[in-house]
This record gives structure tokens, sequence and C-alpha cells, in this order.
């Protein structure tokens, strides 16, 4: 990394399974937006995740919008998959993680 995730500009690596994608900050308005770019060999493009309240809980939204014809068919292969490489399986491990922060800290 090359600083918080909470400023634009940082940049780091995000692996979905051997799959490496070098990642920049575009834009981060806390507590509800954060925006980034990808690129990887197979894979490139825009994500944005907002985040609302919820009550109790809090609503996570993603969005993505890839650049060409083969990185937008890996990007559906890569969302509708649920082996631990793709981007569902990644989104559980995330939500198993979350829930068990949640348990630790009432």
């Amino acid at each position: 990394m090359t600083g918080p995730v909470t400023t634009a500009g940082t940049r780091y690596t995000v692996w979905f399974g051997r799959l490496r994608s070098p990642t920049e900050v575009l834009q981060v308005d806390r507590p509800r937006l954060v925006r980034t770019c990808f690129a990887s060999w197979l894979l490139r493009g825009v994500e944005q995740a907002t985040f609302e309240d919820q009550g109790p809980d809090t609503r996570l939204t993603q969005e993505f919008w890839t650049d060409g014809i083969i990185p937008a068919v890996m990007g559906r292969i890569f969302a509708s998959g649920s082996y631990r490489g793709s981007f569902r399986g990644e989104l559980q491990s995330f939500v198993r993680l979350a829930e068990r922060e949640a348990r630790s800290h009432p």
C-alpha cells in the first residue's frame, strides 16, 4: 500500500484467488462512499461501494463498470461464481469475517 485506503491516490493490490489486480483509490467520502479503479491482465474497470445506515445494520452496495468485452465477460464469470477465488466467494468470506467481528464486539 502506498497510503491509507481513505485517501484518493492510494495504490494497493487486490487478490482474487491467484489473480493480481493493482488498484487505486479514486474517491472517498467517509463513511458513505469509496470508488476505486482496478486493472489486471484479465479484468479492469471502476468499482464503487456505498454504505447506508440501516439501524443496527449497514447496507453495502457495490457497482462495477468494466472496460472492454473480455473484462465484461470475465466480470460476469467472477461475479456469478461460487468458488473461493470468485467475487462471490471472496464476498462470502468477508461476510463470515464481519459477522465474527460483530459477535466478538457487541
